[in-house]
């Protein structure tokens, strides 16, 4: 069995703004701790989070059209070819003026012309028609139609306070972003086409989501979820393989009871009619390397049936992975009628021999205290 070794962590408390508009305008200090870790050290350092600027498109020219057919235009000589002098008595016509060149392959009409004799009639053709005709058929010609892009993101309130968000970018397949949300970041990619749908707890009940792609594109949605003040809400996030875990025990539940809420027993959302709590873990590890992964708590305060407490505590677990190297989380935590408070962990984990050993950090997270509605 593994030993559990319990750890205090004196992390400093920081309350932040986290309301409308924290991703765009790095407004308090939870949003100056969550952005991406600097190359050099596999700390999370999120400073990145700064606003969201509009981005501008700049799309190619629109391909040319394509190649224009030009209608053969019958060319008229302008003087009729002499009457060729023939050595037989017989009397021969010369051919109209529009017939000219038809008789020139007839030896009858004209054996001893030759092309240096039919030369300056040809080189008086003219062609007006033919030049005429190249601008009206381009202007005819409809240009093809330029593609659009610019990342678009919408969202709408879903149960629970969560916001069901879609992303469109077709210009950005198979690619890697991360969605800022209130000093939250997850990590997610787009599908062949750019598009993906995501189900995202909201930190807000004026919600504003900012999805970045590594080329600098980003989209902006904002959401009206007003159903938040109903909920308390704890939120854990990381990055990378750092090995932590949430655990939540309500109302003084034991470890492994039915009151003890975590990702091996996370309930669902039915879960807060029966007046308990449930989890949910959000972001995408698929093709995604070093993710930002985040595991979120909710508990229906708004319609609690009873009074107590809720403890929320993490749980770290040495591993071939984090063994003998620094590690960093945060937590962010929702309470109605309060201003979100959040904390930063960053720790050296043990050394390698103790794989398989468990870490517990019970001073991230303030306990919830519930009243009965």
């Amino acid at each position: 069995m593994s030993q559990i070794k319990k750890f205090g962590m004196a992390a400093a408390t920081f309350s932040a703004a986290l309301g409308i508009g924290f991703a765009m305008q790095n407004g308090g200090a939870v949003a100056a701790r969550f952005g991406p870790a600097p190359e050099e050290t596999t700390i999370i350092d999120t400073a990145t989070l700064a606003a969201a600027p509009a981005v501008e498109v700049v799309l190619t020219d629109a391909p040319q059209a394509g190649p224009v057919l030009m209608q053969p235009v019958l060319a008229s000589v302008a003087d009729p070819l002499p009457t060729p002098a023939v050595q037989s008595p017989v009397s021969v016509q010369a051919a109209p003026a529009p017939m000219a060149l038809v008789g020139l392959d007839d030896p009858a009409v004209a054996p001893n012309l030759t092309t240096q004799d039919a030369a300056p009639a040809l080189a008086s053709a003219t062609l007006p028609a033919a030049i005429e005709t190249v601008p009206a058929i381009e202007e005819a010609m409809p240009e093809a139609a330029a593609v659009d892009c610019a990342p678009v993101m919408t969202g709408i309130a879903a149960p629970a306070a969560m916001v069901d968000l879609t992303l469109t970018a077709p210009c950005n397949p198979s690619a890697e972003f991360v969605l800022h949300h209130q000093g939250m970041m997850i990590s997610g990619i787009t599908d062949a086409d750019g598009g993906v749908r995501m189900m995202v707890p909201a930190l807000g009940e004026t919600a504003v989501f900012v999805a970045a792609f590594a080329d600098q594109v980003g989209a902006l949605a904002t959401v009206e979820v007003p159903e938040l003040a109903l909920f308390d809400r704890a939120v854990l996030q990381w990055q990378g393989d750092v090995g932590v875990q949430m655990q939540v025990y309500e109302f003084g539940a034991a470890f492994g009871s039915d009151g003890h809420v975590s990702m091996t027993a996370p309930r669902d959302m039915d879960a807060l009619t029966a007046g308990q709590g449930y989890m949910v873990a959000v972001g995408m590890q698929t093709g995604v390397t070093e993710p930002y992964l985040a595991q979120v708590y909710t508990y229906p305060a708004g319609t609690a049936a009873k009074d107590g407490t809720i403890l929320v505590s993490v749980e770290a677990e040495i591993t071939n992975a984090n063994c003998g190297r620094d590690i960093a989380a945060q937590s962010i935590q929702i309470t109605p009628g309060a201003a979100p408070n959040g904390q930063d962990l960053t720790m050296t984990m043990p050394a390698c021999d103790g794989i398989g050993d468990l870490m517990v950090l019970d001073t991230m997270f303030q306990e919830f205290t519930v009243a009965s509605n």
